[in-house]
C-alpha cells in the first residue's frame, strides 16, 4: 500500500470531485476573477488553464448587460436559481450554459455547477452539487484558502462515514461503486446499477468486475486495478477509460469509468472509488458520424475538379479531400485541424466567413462563386445535422466552374439523348422491366398496345403471362441460365396477347446489379417481328411455289412443244390430206393447251405484281368476254351456262382480278364436267350491294373427292385422276381473292357437282 502524508492529499483531493464530475465547476472571487475551473469548463471554451485566470469572468461574458444581470443574481439570490449564460470562446463563437449557485450571499466566493446547453436534458439540476449538499460541505462559508481543510474533512467522509458517501451516489446519474483493492470486489453500488446495466445493487456486491467485462479489455482493466490499487494517482483528471460490460438483458454496453483510490488518514489505499457511465448511444454515434465523415471523404475524392471540407461547429477543418488541390497547390494537410481563422487571408476570411455562418451557426444552405488563382470555382454548403436535428458540421463543396459548365452542358446533351433515345425506344419497341424473379415492374405503352393487355394487368404478373406454349422448355431453361448468371441474353419470343392472338419479338433481356453484384431487376427490350416473320413464312411459301413453278413451267412448256414437233415430223412423211389434217388438229390442241398455260401464268404474275386499279365493275361484260376466250375447249358446246346478276349498287374493284376469276371458274366448270350427265350447266349468281358483291358458282360436274379439298388452292395441285389442267387454276384464283381482300368457300361432292362462293368488298363504296 502507498503511504502519504496530510500535505500531499490537499490539492489533488479537491482536483478529484470536480474533475470526476462532467459538469462545469467554476469558483469566482468577488471581484469577478476566476480562481479555480476544471478541465471540462476550460476545453468547452478551448482555453488553456493559465490563459483564462488571466482573462477573469467579466470578459468571458458574451453581453454587458447580460454580464450585470448575471452577477448581480450570483451576488444576491439563493442556490436555487437556474440561470442561462452566454459566454465567448476563444474562437469567437458564443457558447451558452446553464449555471446552478451553490454558495449563498455570505459566502467569501462564488462557487457554480453548470451545463453547456447542446440538450434538452441538460436543463436538469447539478446532481454532483445536490450531492455535495447532502454532505454537508459547506463551501461557501470558507474562502479558497481554507478549501484544504474541507477537502481533507470530504476525504475522511469517503473512507469513515459510508452512509454520507451513499447519500452522494444516489444523487448522481452515473453508477457510483466502492471496491476493495486487493481482487477489485464490488463493496457498494449506487441504485443507478440497475439503469446503467440492468442488475440490482445486490447483484453485482461480492463479485468482481472481471465477471463482466469482455475478454479483449480485461488486460485494460488490470492495469487501471493495479494503478488504483497501487495508490497511483495521475497529476490531473483521472483518466477516462472505455469497456464492454456485459449487462444483464441488453449483451455487450459501451461503458465509460474513472476510478480514484481513497487513502485513510496514514496514506494506505483502503478502498477504489469507480464512476462509470454507459456510452454506448455515444460510440455508435460516433461511428453513425464516422460513417457520414467517410460518406463525404469517398464524394470528395469523386467529385471531377472538386473538393469536399467539413468544417466542425468550432469552424475547424474536419476533412478536406478532392483532386482540386493539386490545381490549388495544397494538400488536405494544409486544411485539417485547422480552423477557417487559421487558413484564409483576411480579404478571403471576410467575404467567405458570412457564409460559413449562415451554414454553421444557422443551418441554411448557400451558394456563391468567388475568383481563386485565375479560376472561378462555384462554392455550395449545407448543414450536417444528427437525429436529433443539432448541427454537427457545415458541409461544403467546392468546383472549378470552367469544369463543371461544361460538365453541366455535357451532361444536359446526355440526358437530352437519353430522353430521346428513351422517346424513341418507346415509340419503336416494347420496354418492360421485372424484378429478379420475373414479376412485372413496368411496362410502357407500346407493351400495352401491342399485347393488349392494360398496365394494371400486367404489373406484379409474372411475365410468364405472355407464354405462347411455342418454345419448349429447354429453350426458357437457356434463357434464364443465361441472365441468372448476369449475361445479356438474345433471341427471338412469340407472345400470347391477351385476346389469344400471336406476336413475335426480337427480345433483349438485360439483367441489372446493385452494388453487391446481386441481380435487381431484368429490363426487356422487345422490338415486334410480327410482320417479319409473316414475311419470312410467306417468302418460304413463295419459294417453295418458285421451285415449284419453275419445275412445272419447264414441263408443261416443254410438252406441248413436243407434241407439236413430233405431230410435224409426221406430217412431213405422211401424204394422206385426212392424216395431215387430224394432225394438224392434234397440233391446234397443243397449242391452246399452251396458250391456256401461258395465260394462267401471266394472270399469276399480273396478280401478284400489278396495283389493284379502282373502277366499276361491268359483270355481264366480263362474263361474255370470258366465254368467248373459252370457246375453243373440247366441251364448251356441252355445257349450258346460266347467269342472273343483281345489282342493287354499283361495285368498284379491279377489272383485271375479276376478269381472271370469272375466267379460271367457268374454264374449269367446261373442263371438268361431267361425261356421264346429259344436261351438263354452270350457274353464276351475282348480287351487288353497298358494301360489295357475292357471286355463286353451281355446276353439276364430276365434283371432287374429299382427300383433295386441303389442298385445292395449292400451286399445280390437280384434284383429279382425269385432270389434263396445269394445276394454277383454283390457285391463281384463291390468290387473287386475297388481294381484293376478299374470301371463297367450296362445296363439293363426287359425282353431284361443286358450289363455289365468293364474297369480295366494294374497294370504293357508291
Amino acid at each position: 500500500m502507498k503511504k502519504t502524508s496530510q500535505q500531499n492529499i490537499k490539492v489533488p483531493n479537491y482536483e478529484n470531485l470536480i474533475d470526476l464530475s462532467d459538469e462545469i465547476h467554476l469558483i469566482l472571487d468577488f471581484e469577478t476573477g476566476i480562481v479555480k475551473a476544471n478541465s471540462i469548463f476550460i476545453n468547452s471554451l478551448g482555453y488553456k488553464e493559465n490563459e483564462l485566470e488571466k482573462i477573469g469572468f467579466r470578459e468571458l461574458v458574451s453581453e454587458k448587460k447580460q454580464f450585470d444581470k448575471v452577477w448581480s443574481t450570483l451576488t444576491k439570490i439563493s442556490c436555487k436559481k437556474l440561470l442561462e449564460v452566454g459566454l465567448k470562446t476563444k474562437k469567437r463563437s458564443v457558447k451558452y450554459y446553464y449555471w446552478r449557485l451553490l454558495s449563498d450571499v455570505t459566502a467569501k466566493f462564488v462557487y457554480v455547477v453548470g451545463n453547456e446547453i447542446t440538450d434538452s436534458s441538460l436543463l436538469e439540476h447539478s446532481k454532483l452539487s445536490k450531492a455535495l449538499e447532502f454532505l454537508g460541505v459547506e463551501l461557501s462559508q470558507k474562502g479558497p484558502e481554507e478549501s484544504v481543510s474541507v477537502m481533507q474533512d470530504i476525504q475522511r467522509i469517503l473512507s469513515e462515514k459510508v452512509d454520507k458517501f451513499k447519500l452522494i451516489s444516489e444523487n448522481v446519474s452515473d453508477l457510483v461503486c466502492l471496491h476493495e483493492p486487493i481482487h477489485a470486489k464490488y463493496l457498494y453500488c449506487s441504485p443507478s446499477v440497475t439503469e446503467v446495466t440492468g442488475y440490482q445493487p445486490e447483484d453485482l456486491i461480492g463479485k468482481s468486475p472481471y465477471d463482466f467485462f469482455h475478454p479483449d479489455v480485461i488486460k485494460q482493466l488490470q492495469e487501471d486495478h493495479a494503478r488504483s490499487q497501487h495508490g497511483d494517482e495521475p497529476a490531473g483528471p483521472p483518466p477516462k477509460m472505455e469497456f464492454l460490460f456485459r449487462s444483464k438483458d441488453r449483451g455487450y454496453r459501451w461503458i465509460e469509468s474513472h476510478s480514484r483510490p481513497i487513502f485513510d488518514d496514514e496514506g494506505n489505499v483502503i478502498l477504489i472509488l469507480s464512476t462509470s457511465r454507459d456510452i454506448t448511444d455515444k460510440k455508435e454515434a460516433e461511428q453513425e458520424k464516422e460513417k457520414f465523415f467517410n460518406y463525404y471523404r469517398i464524394l470528395g475524392n469523386n467529385i471531377p475538379n472538386g473538393a469536399i471540407f467539413l468544417i466542425d461547429t468550432d469552424y475547424r477543418f474536419i476533412i478536406a479531400e478532392g483532386e482540386e488541390f493539386e490545381k490549388l497547390e495544397r494538400s488536405e494537410d494544409y486544411y485539417v485541424g485547422k480552423t477557417i481563422f487559421e487558413v484564409y487571408a483576411k480579404n478571403r476570411l471576410e467575404y467567405l466567413q458570412p457564409y460559413f455562418e449562415k451554414v454553421i451557426e444557422k443551418g441554411e444552405s448557400v451558394e456563391f462563386e468567388y475568383p481563386f488563382k485565375g479560376q472561378h470555382y462555384v462554392f455550395r454548403g449545407a448543414a450536417g445535422k444528427d437525429a436529433k436535428g443539432n448541427i454537427i458540421a457545415g458541409i461544403f463543396l467546392t468546383q472549378n466552374i470552367t469544369q463543371t459548365k461544361l460538365f453541366e452542358q455535357q451532361l444536359q446533351e446526355t440526358i437530352y439523348q437519353l430522353d430521346f433515345q428513351k422517346s424513341a425506344l418507346d415509340v419503336a419497341g416494347l420496354v418492360s422491366e421485372t424484378n429478379e424473379l420475373g414479376i412485372i415492374t413496368y411496362v410502357n405503352k407500346k407493351f400495352c398496345d401491342t399485347s393488349k393487355y392494360k398496365e394494371a394487368q400486367l404489373l406484379s404478373k409474372h411475365f410468364s403471362i405472355l407464354n405462347s406454349e411455342y418454345h419448349n422448355k429447354e429453350y426458357f431453361d437457356e434463357l434464364w441460365k443465361t441472365i441468372s448468371s448476369g449475361n445479356v441474353w438474345h433471341g427471338e419470343l412469340q407472345n400470347k396477347a391477351k385476346d389469344g392472338s400471336y406476336f413475335w419479338t426480337d427480345t433483349w433481356i438485360i439483367p441489372f446489379k446493385d452494388v453487391n453484384g446481386e441481380i435487381v431487376k431484368h429490363v426487356f427490350i422487345q422490338l415486334d417481328i410480327t410482320q417479319r416473320k409473316q414475311f419470312q413464312e410467306s417468302l418460304k411459301i413463295k419459294n417453295y411455289e418458285l421451285d415449284s413453278f419453275a419445275y412445272h413451267a419447264s414441263h408443261d412448256l416443254r410438252a406441248p412443244l413436243s407434241s407439236i414437233l413430233g405431230l410435224t415430223h409426221i406430217i412431213l412423211m405422211e401424204e394422206d390430206l385426212n392424216t395431215i389434217k387430224d394432225m394438224v388438229r392434234m397440233i391446234e390442241q397443243s397449242v391452246h393447251k399452251q396458250d391456256i398455260f401461258i395465260k394462267s401464268i401471266l394472270a399469276y404474275s399480273q396478280n401478284e405484281n400489278l396495283e389493284v386499279v379502282n373502277m366499276p365493275i361491268n359483270f355481264k361484260g366480263l362474263i361474255n368476254s370470258a366465254k368467248q376466250e373459252l370457246k375453243y375447249l373440247e366441251n364448251w358446246k356441252k355445257v349450258r351456262i346460266e347467269s342472273d346478276i343483281i345489282e342493287r349498287a354499283s361495285f368498284y374493284s379491279d377489272t383485271l382480278r375479276i376478269s381472271i376469276i370469272l375466267k379460271n371458274l367457268i374454264g374449269n366448270a367446261i373442263k371438268y364436267a361431267d361425261p356421264g350427265k346429259s344436261d351438263k350447266y354452270l350457274s353464276i349468281e351475282i348480287t351487288t350491294n353497298k358494301d360489295g358483291v357475292r357471286m355463286i358458282f353451281t355446276d353439276n360436274g364430276i365434283g371432287i373427292k374429299d382427300e383433295f379439298k386441303e389442298r385445292i388452292f395449292e400451286m399445280f395441285y390437280r384434284g383429279n385422276e382425269i385432270s389434263d389442267g396445269s394445276g394454277l387454276g383454283l390457285y391463281i384464283v384463291n390468290e387473287t381473292i386475297g388481294k381484293l381482300n376478299g374470301n371463297i368457300d367450296i362445296e363439293s361432292e363426287v359425282g353431284k357437282g361443286t358450289t363455289i362462293t365468293i364474297y369480295l368488298p366494294s374497294i370504293k363504296k357508291a
